[in-house]
């Protein structure tokens, strides 16, 4: 399996606004190592999670796909991964979440996608609702129709901040809290 995973597991159409580049957003005109505003040294020219680390992510995230539609540049905007439900809160057991990775800078915002099959609802809201700062979910999930379901994540800016400046360590970082509060 390549990883990659077509939008149709969306359950709806991708929208064709979202698959360009906001040029002025991810720096191309900007040295690949200048400095960002908040410090930090730019390594990656376009925004998501680079494909060529994939499979160190896949190492603990074994389901963990990219949305073939949100690849750019040899990076995924947008991730898919089955989380385990072990509270008995979902019908088959897992959470089918999708995890816009557009700017790892800051904390990913995830969705669920089989909310459907969830009973409880402890840290899953309606997105785009705005209800604290931290919160960045939108109304659907980007370049789909499809109703967004986002998961709360608490701040986790500060402790996101503190994580190594490497994609996989981020990410992993972020499931795991993720994994954590699903099962809280």
């Amino acid at each position: 399996m390549n990883g990659l995973i077509p939008s149709d597991i969306l359950h709806v159409g991708f929208h064709r606004q979202h698959v360009g580049i906001n040029r002025q957003h991810v720096g191309i005109n900007r040295h690949p190592l200048q400095r960002s505003p908040r410090g930090r040294v730019h390594s990656m020219q376009y925004p998501g999670f680079p494909m060529s680390r994939l499979g160190e992510l896949r190492v603990d995230y074994p389901s963990l796909g990219v949305v073939r539609e949100h690849l750019s540049h040899g990076h995924a905007r947008m991730l898919v991964v089955s989380l385990p439900d072990s509270r008995g809160r979902t019908t088959g057991g897992e959470y089918r979440v999708v995890i816009d990775a557009n700017d790892l800078d800051r904390v990913p915002i995830s969705y669920i996608l089989n909310i459907e099959d969830v009973r409880q609802f402890r840290c899953i809201v309606r997105g785009g609702h705005k209800a604290h700062a931290y919160d960045h979910s939108l109304a659907t999930i980007p370049g789909t129709d499809k109703e967004a379901w986002w998961i709360c994540h608490g701040d986790f800016s500060a402790v996101y901040s503190l994580l190594e400046d490497d994609p996989v360590a981020r990410m992993g970082g972020f499931l795991n809290h993720i994994i954590s509060l699903l099962n809280w």
